[in-house]
């Protein structure tokens, strides 16, 4: 799935958050949230993404060109490693290749975002926030908060002056449009859009 125009709700999204946060409202532009690829590839690279940074992940994202789970299998696991995975990351990523072949994530468009986070933190390797990665750049899901990520709370705490213990006071004024807020506040930090 590669979208190269905004979600329908995008606009009156910005709207909204225009509306309810004038902070925020300072670091909105024209960009948008689109998919890149297909489902596995987007968790493939949430997953090479852990605890690592932006930069570092698209370069090994760049060197293995996984796409489908067929394209595990060209590589070794000593191959995959040597790309900068560790090897709990090349289990992971075999194990996604393995899951994706029974088929069962076609169910997934039909859950609900708790159903969703559900389905995907009971696979090996995928915890919550590669799970929320997941919902907002392959379903583009409208309202999904990743609080332990370290660049939202970078950004939250700088643009509004508030320690990380406090962020829960700033956000509830962006429902239902999390996921754009979000996006913008990453994009105050980088103006580079982050891509799944």
């Amino acid at each position: 799935m590669v979208t190269l125009h905004p979600p329908s709700y995008w606009g009156k999204a910005c709207s909204y958050l225009r509306q309810h946060d004038p902070i925020l409202m300072g670091c909105m532009d024209d960009s948008y949230l689109s998919a890149h690829g297909n489902g596995f590839s987007t968790l493939v690279h949430a997953i090479i993404g852990q605890q690592i940074s932006v930069k570092a992940a698209q370069s090994i994202s760049d060197r293995l060109r996984i796409t489908e789970p067929q394209d595990v299998l060209k590589w070794t696991a000593e191959e995959l490693r040597a790309a900068g995975l560790s090897r709990q990351k090349v289990a992971y990523i075999v194990n996604l290749a393995q899951f994706w072949k029974t088929e069962q994530w076609r169910l997934w468009p039909t859950l609900s975002d708790e159903q969703l986070m559900k389905e995907l933190t009971a696979l090996k390797g995928v915890g919550r926030w590669t799970a929320e990665m997941f919902l907002i750049f392959h379903y583009m899901r409208p309202d999904v908060l990743p609080t332990t990520d370290l660049g939202l709370q970078k950004a939250i705490t700088s643009l509004y002056h508030i320690p990380t213990t406090e962020i829960s006071s700033v956000v509830d004024r962006w429902r239902p449009y999390r996921t754009v807020a979000t996006w913008y506040l990453w994009r105050s930090l980088d103006a580079i859009p982050v891509n799944y």
